[in-house]
């Protein structure tokens, strides 16, 4: 695998996205950390690429409703 672009300073663009769903820096850890700073809906930050990339609408539909949250409960939000 070739080194990623954003850590060569090659893309200063891509230096603002998270880490990639299969990525080691990425885990349940990670994902509960994340959304509890995000006072937006579940569902925006599901697709925030900022937080991590390759969630798509769809996939963040998907999960939202299998999880039987409402897609605009926030994402901090405690049950």
């Amino acid at each position: 695998m070739l080194g990623s672009p954003a850590a060569a300073g090659e893309a200063p663009l891509l230096a603002a996205l998270g880490p990639e769903p299969f990525s080691s820096g990425f885990d349940a850890a990670y994902l509960f950390a994340s959304t509890r700073k995000r006072s937006n809906a579940i569902k925006l930050a599901l697709v925030d690429n900022r937080q991590f990339v390759g969630e798509g609408n769809i996939y963040a539909n998907e999960e939202v409703c299998r999880a039987g949250l409402r897609p605009g409960r926030t994402a901090n939000e405690r049950e």
